[in-house]
């Protein structure tokens, strides 16, 4: 379904009395256009954020480094998804850069741009039926007709909606309109004060309209196949759903949680992203130091001093995407592998101190050579965008610490693992954002193996480490003689669109 149809569709279940799920930004940043503290509801299924004047959030000209579509957030059942829609500027969640996309979670702080304007993600436990009607409304104009054209017949239906029941028949009425045109955002406030201003023109309406109410019924009776067929895909959907709930369900906490503290949990750092400089042909194009560094990744030290962490976390400017025109490449991609100078410093910790050394992107050996280059020029200058896939077995990044000691491990072990084996996951998701007591010690999570062997070079697993702040974090199992390293955490992914399953990297890639 078009974005603009089901924006349209959504509104039409509001205005029906269905209740639709909500979440609200709460702007940290004071702006031209959103004052601090103040926040919005959300309460159609895809937005954009960005400068254009198309995007659902739109910040002005005083944010230059905010991309015209700098990143979209898309509701998925009850979750909501942001992804990353700009190639030039980061789009950073809890303080950390996502090159691709991120699942939120209510608290999570969104921030466009380094120098970008900072939100929080919220979520609503009470849906759109709460809402008064004309409140409703409103919203649905601003966020659901406002980019679109053909308002006044589809205005005409919200209204015959709100008091005729026929949503389902409009619903699928709407769906087959093809709304491709804009409006400006005077006459989407004007539709908002002609709503406040005349309560009684929906009466009037409906008195004038039966013909219409008698062709939406027709398309009523035409389309209950189609939802039938539709609700059979949902059952089946869910009853899978089900059954992959009640696997989940089975996984708990070892009896004896001991093994993972001690001398474990003190071989798991936390990484902070300490500062970043940008050199091309002698001129410096970036220099970057945060006043308050945030944890972003996790990292671990192996039997024999050996630093591990995934390799997007440090190397978190490559891009992802095949550049398509110049406003979509990445520059910070584009100068440092076009002759250019980049230099990323980082901090990495134990949560007692007894681990703590700096390091650089520079420092770590890296896996690029499988990563794709394309040509490209940017301002009159000729050079190269690197292309890097981190779910193909080469996000891994280590150097050789001079320390004593470090965590078992097993190479052989990570790439023939059996479906269902039990993985022990330790990291800082979340960063260190909910540790106010001080406690700086790794968050322990659980999953299972996905599928036996490797897949395109990973380890597929279920649950566990999807948080971000996980990434770069020891996977283990459990052996005879305790707990023994065999990936490192690189992410999620979907599959088909509807599921989704854990991407770890196998420890044999490390030498």
């Amino acid at each position: 379904m078009a974005r603009s149809t089901q924006a349209l569709s959504t509104g039409l279940k509001i205005l029906s009395g269905q209740d639709v799920p909500v979440y609200t930004l709460e702007y940290l940043t004071p702006t031209k256009k959103h004052a601090q503290g103040s926040f919005e509801k959300i309460v159609i299924p895809y937005i954009e954020l960005g400068r254009g004047p198309k995007c659902a959030v739109s910040f002005g000209e005083d944010f230059p480094t905010v991309s015209r579509r700098h990143a979209s957030i898309a509701r998925e059942g009850k979750e909501a998804k942001i992804k990353n829609l700009s190639a030039t500027n980061p789009l950073l969640i809890n303080g950390r850069p996502v090159n691709r996309e991120f699942f939120l979670s209510s608290g999570d702080e969104i921030q466009l741009s380094l120098e970008g304007p900072r939100m929080r993600f919220n979520t609503s436990a009470s849906g759109t039926s709460k809402m008064g009607f004309t409140n409703k409304l409103n919203l649905v104009i601003q966020q659901a007709i406002k980019p679109y054209k053909s308002v006044a017949i589809f205005l005409f239906a919200i209204f015959l909606l709100s008091t005729s029941g026929l949503s389902y028949a409009l619903l699928n009425a709407f769906t087959k309109l093809e709304i491709q045109e804009t409006i400006s955002s005077a006459q989407a406030d004007e539709l908002v004060k002609l709503n406040q201003e005349n309560q009684g023109f929906a009466e009037k309406i409906i008195k004038n309209n039966d013909d219409f109410k008698n062709q939406i019924n027709r398309i009523n009776i035409s389309n209950l196949r189609e939802r039938e067929e539709n609700e059979a895909r949902l059952l089946a959907i869910q009853t899978e759903m089900e059954k992959v709930a009640d696997s989940l369900s089975k996984l708990n906490v070892p009896e004896d949680f001991s093994i993972f503290v001690g001398d474990v949990q003190k071989n798991v750092l936390a990484i902070y992203f300490v500062s970043a400089s940008l050199t091309f042909q002698g001129s410096e194009l970036w220099d970057e130091t945060p006043t308050d560094p945030q944890c972003m990744c996790t990292g671990f030290m192996l039997d024999g001093g050996k630093f591990v962490t995934a390799r997007h976390c440090v190397d978190i400017f490559a891009s992802e995407v095949q550049p398509e025109y110049e406003e979509d490449i990445n520059q910070i991609d584009f100068f440092s592998n076009s002759g250019g100078n980049l230099t990323v410093t980082f901090r990495a910790r134990s949560f007692d101190g007894s681990i703590d050394f700096t390091f650089t992107n520079k420092d770590m050996i890296q896996d690029f050579s499988r990563d794709e280059l394309y040509r490209v020029s940017l301002d009159d200058v000729d050079g190269v965008v690197r292309v890097a896939n981190f779910h193909n077995g080469s996000d891994f990044a280590y150097k050789q610490i001079n320390l004593i000691g470090g965590l078992n491990y097993s190479p052989q072990a990570s790439i023939s693992l059996e479906t269902a084996r039990e993985l022990h996951v330790l990291g800082y998701p979340d960063g260190v954002r909910f540790r106010a007591d001080g406690d700086m010690r790794p968050d322990y999570n659980k999953g299972i193996v996905r599928r036996t062997g490797l897949t395109e070079g990973v380890i597929r697993g279920i649950q566990g480490a999807e948080r971000g702040g996980n990434s770069g974090g020891p996977v283990f199992i459990l052996q005879e003689d305790g707990p023994a390293v065999i990936g490192i955490v690189t992410g999620a992914m979907s599959f088909a669109g509807e599921e989704v399953f854990q991407v770890y990297t196998p420890i044999s890639t490390v030498n």
